[in-house]
């Protein structure tokens, strides 16, 4: 067998075996991924795989670049604008001066302590800029933070992913153009001219194609997601053979575009994309981390160390205390948020792109710039993955229970709900079929996903690790009971729904807690709150029983000394603060007038 196919069959192997693996002991993907690639390396205990650059000598360049261009489109496509409006001020400061924070720090530690030069130092602190989902979401899965830490770590991850990139590939390209200044600041403006001119025009024409097909029904889940694909590449492609370093500018500007054009219908690419990118994530690492040369990672002595803790214990905590100062966030909640930035695979795959394109320009110091990255990668994940339990528990922001509600209906009531919870910190998640409902939703900042509950598969893929409860409010019984049986236990969600339109022996077949009182019909409700005939209240304890004779007040959301929670018959008593609809009574009506009724004027 030829050392390029045996070298790619061991990638493929590899990397899918420690995909596995990490799902099994429930650490990211990275660790595992980052020991296979060296222990059988070529300079592990087990060398079964030559070293890359040696048995691909022309065609690994090619590998990686291809794989980073579709790795940043995919994180493209995860950067929605609308999400962007919807972070916390914390997380905004975190992308903007954060970023400059790190870039600078990372870089002045890197040239006084690690001896590097001041290109290779300033490379390496714009990849210092890069946190990742991939890393993140595993750890945010194993342990229940309080929602303003988790809501803060989880926009970060996925919207500094592709800023970071962006900031990477900037510096590269103004710092390794072979000309002089002029004409290298020249290249530089003309490739992020040409690179999102690109993507801006083919992301364009590239969305319109597909929702067009799709209205015409002539869409092809398998064929779009090829031909969107191949029409990427060929972007990228295209990018490159007219400005040299813009084709990544062009695949992250791309997916951007069409994420916020195509909304519900990205989401088929973007599953179609997550697979195609784990399986790139981990052959490409087995495949950077076997050509890792382990004297370049000797020959960075006690520096490579130092640095690494200057950028654990002095940079990240002062990115903390600068982007959150003026913020509600604890001192407590601030010192966790300074010990969670581990770096993951764009840091990783764009360092070694770049390395390889110095040494193919006859640059020096690639090697230097990849070990020094490797080193950040494993401790920063590696601190991470072992203190993010021990450490939540000792600084108290664990949760016993996740706080969180997934909504299933963005209507008035729905949405009136989630703002409840909102003030109170609480992650929430609407989801609802009807366009017009989840427009409405975004234009108040909140949080919603445009498709059909009943669909499980696609709540599965979603990140639901700071929700807790699923609160199901269709109105319809049958979707109601089954979106609360087989769903919510698949998603480890404790699901709510209404009594109302209950039959017997229901509640005991989904298992589900129940909101409201019997009488309580959703959809007169709604109608109610849409025609400005109920609005929804807070209340106080003590004002729990001033409303007026011709009033009445359905409890719908309270906050207790335990937190934010649906009411239900059985733990109304309890609140302190209780949210819920006004209405007026019919004359001469003693009960809640929610059995279906002819509204009148």
């Amino acid at each position: 067998m030829s050392p390029g196919l045996q070298i790619l069959l061991l990638s493929v192997v590899l990397g899918v075996a420690a995909q596995w693996l990490a799902k099994a002991i429930r650490l990211p993907a990275i660790v595992p991924l980052l020991c296979f690639g060296v222990f059988f390396g070529p300079e592990g205990p087990i060398p079964i795989m030559p070293r890359p650059e040696e048995a691909l000598p022309h065609a690994l360049t090619a590998l990686v670049s291809l794989g980073v261009a579709i790795i940043l489109f995919e994180g493209g496509l995860s950067l929605n604008l609308h999400d962007l409006r919807l972070a916390p001020r914390v997380v905004r400061r975190l992308i903007t001066i954060g970023s400059l924070i790190s870039l600078v720090g990372a870089s002045l530690a890197a040239h006084w302590i690690g001896g590097l030069s001041w290109g290779i130092s300033l490379l390496f602190g714009s990849l210092m800029t890069v946190t990742g989902p991939t890393v993140i979401s595993p750890l945010l899965k194993n342990v229940k933070v309080r929602p303003a830490v988790y809501t803060v770590l989880q926009w970060e991850s996925i919207l500094i992913d592709a800023i970071g990139a962006l900031l990477a590939i900037s510096v590269f390209g103004l710092l390794y153009q072979k000309t002089g200044l002029i004409a290298a600041a020249s290249g530089f403006i003309w490739s992020l001219i040409i690179g999102p001119s690109i993507g801006i025009m083919g992301g364009w024409l590239l969305a319109k194609l597909l929702t067009w097909r799709q209205t015409r029904g002539e869409s092809d889940e398998e064929l779009d997601n090829l031909l969107a694909l191949a029409s990427v590449l060929g972007l990228y492609g295209l990018s490159e053979s007219i400005a040299k370093d813009s084709g990544l500018w062009c695949v992250i500007i791309a997916g951007c575009l069409m994420a916020n054009m195509m909304g519900r219908q990205a989401r088929q690419l973007r599953r179609f994309k997550g697979l195609l990118t784990t399986l790139l994530v981990s052959v490409l690492f087995i495949l950077l981390t076997a050509n890792l040369r382990l004297e370049d990672v000797r020959n960075l002595g006690h520096g490579g160390i130092w640095v690494l803790l200057v950028l654990i214990f002095i940079i990240r905590p002062i990115n903390i205390m600068v982007s959150s100062r003026g913020s509600k966030l604890s001192w407590r909640e601030k010192i966790f948020l300074s010990s969670m930035a581990p770096k993951g695979i764009v840091a990783a795959s764009v360092a070694s792109l770049f390395a390889l394109e110095i040494a193919g320009s006859g640059g020096t110091g690639g090697r230097e710039l990849v070990a020094m990255t490797f080193v950040a990668i494993l401790g920063t994940v590696l601190l991470s993955g072992l203190t993010v339990k021990p450490l939540a528990k000792l600084l108290k922001v664990e949760m016993l229970q996740r706080p969180g509600l997934l909504i299933i209906g963005a209507h008035a009531l729905g949405q009136a709900i989630a703002h409840a919870a909102e003030s109170q910190n609480i992650p929430v998640l609407l989801v609802d079929s009807n366009p017009e409902r989840c427009r409405l939703a975004r234009k108040k900042n909140l949080q919603v996903l445009n498709e059909d509950a009943m669909q499980e598969s696609i709540l599965g893929e979603e990140n639901l690790s700071g929700l807790g409860s699923l609160l199901s409010l269709t109105g319809n019984h049958s979707i109601d009971t089954q979106i609360c049986g087989h769903t919510a236990r698949s998603l480890g969600l404790t699901p709510w729904r209404t009594e109302w339109g209950t039959h017997s022996g229901d509640q005991d077949a989904d298992e589900s807690r129940l909101l409201f009182a019997p009488q309580v019909n959703i959809k007169i409700i709604n109608m109610l709150l849409d025609s400005g005939k109920a609005k929804f209240v807070q209340r106080y304890e003590k004002d729990e029983n001033t409303s007026a004779k011709n009033k009445a007040f359905l409890p719908v959301a309270m906050l207790t000394h335990d937190g934010f929670s649906p009411v239900s018959a059985e733990n109304q008593g309890k609140a302190t603060v209780i949210w819920g609809v006004e209405f007026e009574m019919p004359p001469g009506d003693s009960a809640l007038p929610f059995e279906p009724k002819p509204i009148t004027n």
